[in-house]
């Protein structure tokens, strides 16, 4: 088996892994625009658990990878440009995130309307949503930043970090491939114990833009640097 091309596989899968979950928020954000809070937890749930079936996909292949006798250095590389990589589509992602806002409180109005049907998707784009949200108006949270983008390089590059190291330390691999969960365990904790209680409480008193607006610095800051740095550095 060609492990270079299992490699490219799975770091493409991981760049539309990483990037795409930032829709998750934007349809949470696009419930919260539109008061349709319930609706718009569902369908960001719903894009989160179709991310995941791509993200348990990637781990394999780094395994396979690493099972096939490929080599260190190739490894570190192509992490190094999945996460490069990953960040570019986020930025473009949180260029034109007042349109996809748009596009999502439009869906969320249109499945209030007609429940879940072909009516629900008619006029998403066309629709009269306009003015949801300006990035230039709003506040920056820097903590929310740097806590998102410590999650995030955590997280995200976590199958390519260990798999590195089971290379380098065989003897340890299974151990070292197992403690995934640990370091998911640990960005989820600070996840769900301050930043999704700050933004439940900002949602709540109608103000979550500035928090969005972090998050997001936060992923993108986390994924193109932090965790390329984590990636050069090991």
């Amino acid at each position: 088996m060609n492990s270079t091309l299992v490699l490219t596989f799975a770091t493409a899968l991981f760049i539309i892994y990483a990037s795409s979950e930032s829709l998750a928020n934007i349809a949470r954000h696009a419930g919260s625009k539109t008061k349709h809070y319930s609706l718009g937890l569902m369908l960001s749930n719903q894009v989160y658990s179709v991310n995941r079936i791509n993200g348990f996909l990637i781990a394999p292949l780094l395994g396979l990878y690493v099972d096939s006798g490929g080599g260190e250095e190739l490894l570190k590389l192509y992490a190094m440009i999945g996460c490069v990589a990953s960040a570019v589509l986020l930025s473009g992602v949180f260029r034109v995130w007042p349109f996809l806002l748009r596009v999502g409180a439009n869906l969320l109005s249109g499945i209030e309307r007609n429940g879940f049907s072909f009516e629900s998707v008619k006029g998403i784009i066309s629709g009269g949503r306009e003015g949801l949200y300006d990035f230039a108006s709003k506040d920056r949270d820097l903590i929310v930043i740097f806590a998102q983008g410590l999650i995030t390089s955590l997280a995200m590059p976590t199958a390519f970090i260990l798999n590195i190291l089971a290379i380098r330390y065989p003897a340890y691999q299974a151990t070292l491939v197992q403690s995934a969960t640990v370091i998911s365990g640990a960005g989820n904790l600070l996840l769900n114990f301050y930043i999704v209680p700050k933004l439940a409480l900002a949602e709540t008193r109608g103000t979550p833009d500035g928090l969005y607006f972090s998050i997001m610095v936060g992923k993108i800051f986390g994924i193109g640097v932090m965790a390329t740095c984590l990636i050069l550095i090991i």
